[in-house]
This record gives structure tokens, sequence and C-alpha cells, in this order.
């Protein structure tokens, strides 16, 4: 799943938080009402590499293999066939820090590293969700207004190493409504983050620290 996300949309990586593009669109079939988010996130391999010296190390190497690899038949020597765990979390890394101003300094080896654009895509999703039905969490409340007094409190069950989820939600580009320079801001995200996995837990506290998000995670 990550390699074809990264390579999903591939554009220049020069913008503004403002600029990334999100859209909820209808499914083609009247059969289910679910809306469709579409969040585009710009990714630009060499862009990253001239920023990031442990990506453009990463990324080297990758290309070695892949030129190692051309006696070999099409599917061995293809780029997408010899990315590592490496690879993957030196661009994760990357791109959090560039694109989200995050820091995660700690994905395992043998755990899931999350493709960004995937998880982005669904946090915008959610924050969709709550916009959508902001008339109906007023009139629940008792005609309280929201974006003033409600505070949005998630569970994460299953946060992983990486703790993706908590991360993305606590940035500026998830607080908006969208919208332009009036956007409205809505209150901060608070976060309880659980795992099974005494290794995920661990892991995930060092990325929530390194944030210095411990008040919110």
């Amino acid at each position: 799943c990550i390699r074809s996300d990264w390579t999903a949309t591939t554009m220049p990586s020069s913008r503004s938080p403002d600029d990334y593009s999100h859209s909820m669109t209808s499914p083609s079939s009247t059969s289910s009402p679910t809306m469709i988010s579409t969040f585009i996130l710009p990714c630009n391999f060499h862009e990253l590499a001239k920023r990031y010296p442990h990506f453009q190390r990463a990324l080297r190497e990758l290309q070695q293999r892949q030129q190692s690899k051309k006696q070999d038949d099409d599917e061995t020597k293809s780029l997408a066939a010899q990315i590592t765990h490496r690879f993957n979390a030196s661009l994760t890394r990357s791109l959090l820090h560039q694109q989200f101003g995050l820091e995660m300094p700690s994905l395992p080896a043998g755990r899931l590293c999350p493709p960004v654009p995937n998880r982005a895509n669904y946090v915008a999703w959610l924050r969709e969700l709550l916009l959508r039905s902001e008339k109906e969490l007023c009139c629940f409340s008792g005609g309280v207004e929201v974006e003033k007094k409600w505070q949005h409190q998630g569970i994460d069950i299953g946060t992983g190493v990486s703790a993706i989820y908590p991360l993305l939600l606590t940035t500026r580009l998830f607080a908006a409504s969208g919208g332009g320079s009036n956007s409205q801001t809505y209150p901060p995200w608070r976060f309880l983050a659980t795992d099974i996995d005494p290794v995920a837990v661990q892991s995930a506290r060092e990325n929530v620290e390194a944030n210095r998000l411990e008040d919110r995670i």
C-alpha cells in the first residue's frame, strides 16, 4: 500500500498548508450515501532528498539496489521491489516533518510504517464528518455553539508504533474548517491512544514526547 500511496501524487513541495487540496464527493452509486474524501498531499522525492540527508541516503541506496538487479526479471528489478523498512521510515519522517512539522523518531523495524498520504486522507475525512454534523451536535448539546464550547476528544484503539492519527489531528492543517484566511478554527483535539503491544506503547510515547504533545495525547 505504501508504494502506491507515495507515488500517487508527485507535486512541487513548496506549498503552504492552506494550499492543500481536499474535497468531499458523492459516490457514483446512489445506493450508498457515504461521502468520499480526496486529499492531495504534495510529495516530491528530489525535493525531500535535498532537504533531508537521511532520506537522500535511503533513496540512493534504493536506486543502487535497483541498478544491481538489472539482469533480473522485470518484477525484481523494479523500484518498488527494492523498498525496505529503512526507506519507508526515512520517507515517512521526511514527509511528516516537511508537510506537517511533525517529528517521528521512533519507527522500529518489524512494525507497520504508516503511509502518510493514506493516513492524512482518512484524518481529513474525519474532520469533514465533524463539520457536516455541526448542526446535529449543536442541537444535541442544547444549542451550545460547537466551535466555541466543545472539546474534540478521540480514542485511537491500536495506535501502533507511530501514533500517527492523533499526531496528524493536532496539526493546524486539520484544525481549520477550510475556506481561506477567514477559516473558522476549532478547539484542539485531545486523544487517548491505546495499544496492547508494549513496543508500540513505548514507541508511540516517544513520538508524542518528541512533539511535546504529552498534555494532549
